[in-house]
């Protein structure tokens, strides 16, 4: 497991108090990463995942691979090539392409398989700032559309590049103990590392959770701010990652 510095962060709301301390730096030219493995499946149908972002390099050398070229925040993938899930930053052919610096949520069956995608229109260059990304698999749902749910600081994201969402109660590669989770690249080919900075991960797994679970709007200034997670039920695979050493804090630390 390959690690990047511990940084401060200050991510405070004067609504709640609530600040988070410390991020995590991943450097692509470091090839930093996280990796796990669950003991056992959890739930395949119904997880949410939340994640605090800065972005440090957006473009990469261009490759023979797009898909090596991509930005990989967290995907279950078996050692070799297979079906999985994602949650990436687009590279596209080159910097005009019409899906560079989107979000991509993904769901990938495996060879002759239906593929299940949401991609964003939006665009996500700016790297002085941070973004709260939430993502949901919530496929008991009788709702098609709610199925695969991206959420972006609080909103929503419905102005959609692909919108093919999954058949009901259909099963994730996130929480299955025969496939590798990783966070911060992609895992069979070493490939799609991330650059940038990551805050306060939180993976409840059981449960399709609203981005208030994890945040809310501050009243004096308008921002998308996080909030205290520790009283969430994270499930049998959840986790909240802090990256920090205090041993006294309930949830992982790193």
């Amino acid at each position: 497991m390959a690690l990047g510095t511990p940084l401060p962060l200050l991510l405070s709301t004067v609504d709640s108090g609530y600040e988070i301390e410390r991020s995590l730096r991943f450097n692509k030219d470091d090839s930093n990463y996280l990796d796990y493995t669950p003991s056992g499946d959890g739930s395949l149908t119904t997880w949410t995942w939340s994640c605090w972002v800065k972005r440090g390099q957006i473009r990469k050398a261009q490759t023979s691979n797009i898909y090596a070229a991509h930005q990989y925040l967290f995907l279950a993938q078996p050692t070799g090539f297979g079906g999985h899930n994602s949650i990436y930053w687009r590279q596209g052919d080159n910097p005009d392409d019409a899906d560079a610096d989107c979000l991509t949520f993904s769901y990938y069956g495996g060879s002759g398989s239906t593929d299940f995608s949401v991609t964003t229109t939006a665009k996500y260059k700016d790297i002085a700032g941070w973004y709260h990304i939430v993502a949901i698999w919530n496929t008991t749902t009788a709702t098609a559309n709610d199925r695969m749910q991206l959420w972006v600081n609080g909103v929503r994201l419905t102005s959609l590049a692909w919108n093919n969402q999954p058949t009901q109660n259909l099963d994730s590669y996130i929480n299955d103990a025969s496939h590798v989770h990783s966070i911060g690249r992609r895992t069979h080919d070493t490939s799609g590392y991330v650059d940038g900075y990551l805050a306060e991960i939180n993976m409840v797994d059981g449960s399709s959770l609203a981005p208030s679970s994890f945040g809310e709007t501050n009243s004096a200034t308008g921002q998308w701010v996080p909030i205290d997670t520790s009283a969430l039920t994270f499930g049998t695979n959840g986790f909240c990652l802090l990256y920090t050493s205090d041993a006294a804090d309930e949830r992982s630390s790193v």
